[in-house]
């Protein structure tokens, strides 16, 4: 199988040159497109993330199969007290795959 690939983050510092970085500005790296992109591609399986040496059309059959087996639950309206995740991001669902 071997290593299995993963987008790994730097740590947002606490402070820069001594001073220090603000609660606000780190809350904005954190919600980056690219640092949802990371935790995004992390939570992908093995068998998708791994995919090597293939056409765009292949990838995209796996992908497709793998979010059709994601549960689309969102909470409305008070609606949805029994739905498990947190809320219906993939990457809250993720944990709830039918497989």
């Amino acid at each position: 199988l071997g290593r299995s690939r993963r987008i790994v983050s730097a740590k947002i510092p606490i402070g820069i040159n001594g001073k220090r970085i603000k609660e606000r500005d780190r809350t904005l790296i954190h919600n980056s497109t690219a640092r949802k992109s990371e935790r995004l591609f992390n939570v992908l399986p093995q068998s998708v993330r791994n995919i090597t040496e293939t056409t765009t059309e292949t990838f995209k059959r796996h992908l497709d199969k793998w979010l059709s087996s994601i549960p689309d639950t969102p909470k409305i309206d008070g609606y949805g007290a029994n739905v498990a995740a947190e809320t219906n991001s993939i990457f809250h669902q993720t944990r709830y795959c039918i497989v």
